[in-house]
């Protein structure tokens, strides 16, 4: 069987960015770009790769990773997209097995206290991801968040743009996504 990191490559053809996820999100890679966007769980015993297939290729310019998993991308189009993994909650009976430290016991839950008779079992939280085109803004190269849903798009290309993510789409463009202010590159290569 080959190591996880060439699975990984095996299976994502066009991949433009590997993105660590926090542990707190469920830990991982997002492997980002060609025609798939895709979790992959930071072990084996976490469960298998969670894969969505996208309506179009895209190749990643910039990203930026918030603590609850969520992801913000450029593409080199100059959209940026919102990919959340989604979470779903444990099976009851997996749950039921754990102990209070999130241990199972090898031998039915029978313990003789000593630490090799336990192994550690967390599956992976995620279960799902969710992909939206939020708008055009401009092919950022770097997305910083500065907080209560505006994001900071620094671009090589062209200007680099502070923008603010809404929930609601606005009825003329169709987007979520509302420049805000306009920042000229004044050397692009």
């Amino acid at each position: 069987m080959p190591a996880p990191g060439v699975q990984l490559l095996a299976t994502a053809p066009g991949a433009s960015a590997l993105v660590a996820m926090p542990e707190a999100a469920g830990g991982g890679v997002v492997v980002l770009g060609g025609e798939a966007a895709q979790f992959v769980p930071a072990s084996v015993s976490r469960g298998g790769p969670v894969k969505l297939d996208l309506e179009e290729a895209m190749v990643v310019a910039g990203w930026s990773v918030e603590p609850e998993g969520k992801l913000l991308v450029s593409t080199d189009r100059g959209q940026l997209i919102e990919v959340v993994l989604q979470r779903g909650d444990e099976d009851e009976d997996e749950d039921e097995a754990l102990g209070s430290a999130g241990v199972a016991m090898e031998d039915g839950g029978a313990s003789s206290g000593a630490a090799e008779d336990a192994r550690v079992v967390r599956r992976s939280p995620v279960r799902g991801l969710a992909v939206s085109e939020l708008g055009t803004g401009c092919v950022a190269t770097s997305i910083a968040p500065l907080g209560d849903g505006y994001y900071f798009l620094g671009s090589c290309f062209g200007d680099s743009l502070m923008v603010r993510v809404t929930d609601e789409v606005d009825e003329e463009s169709g987007e979520r996504l509302v420049i805000e202010d306009n920042y000229p590159n004044l050397g692009p290569i």
